[in-house]
Parts: C-alpha cells; structure tokens; sequence
C-alpha cells in the first residue's frame, strides 16, 4: 500500500477487518508522520512488516508554503 492519505476509518474498519480475514498477509506502508501509536499497532497487526515515513520537507518555509501540520524542529 502507498497511500499516504489512507482514510482514517479504515483503521476501524478495513485493517481490523484484514486482521480478521488474511492473517497470513503482509504488506508495506509508507505512513504519514501524524500517526498515532494506536494506528501504527493496527498497522502492525494487520500485517504490515516494513514501513517507512514520508518527508514532504526540510525547510520550515517550504512546509509552511504546502500548508503542512508539520514543523521542523
């Protein structure tokens, strides 16, 4: 899966349903940097094995120009 605008219904919907149904299943996520730890255990418990988070960004200026929730720190 690369969606990194997943809907976050999906967290109660499709992924518990995948855990239910295809437990053999594994798959890689390339994740948003605003998860929670909750959604990344469902993740992971739906079969994801690897993950890797996106950057839109290193410059603060950039991330304010795209509107981004994210800061540089």
């Amino acid at each position: 899966m690369v969606d990194t605008l997943m809907p976050n219904k999906y967290f109660h919907s499709l992924l518990i349903q995948m855990h239910k149904e295809l437990p053999q299943i594994t798959f890689f996520y390339e994740q948003r940097s605003d998860l929670s730890i909750d959604q990344m255990l469902i993740l992971k418990n739906a079969g994801m094995n690897f993950t890797q988070v996106g950057i839109e960004s290193l410059s603060t200026n950039i991330l304010n120009l795209i509107n981004s929730c994210i800061i540089l720190l």
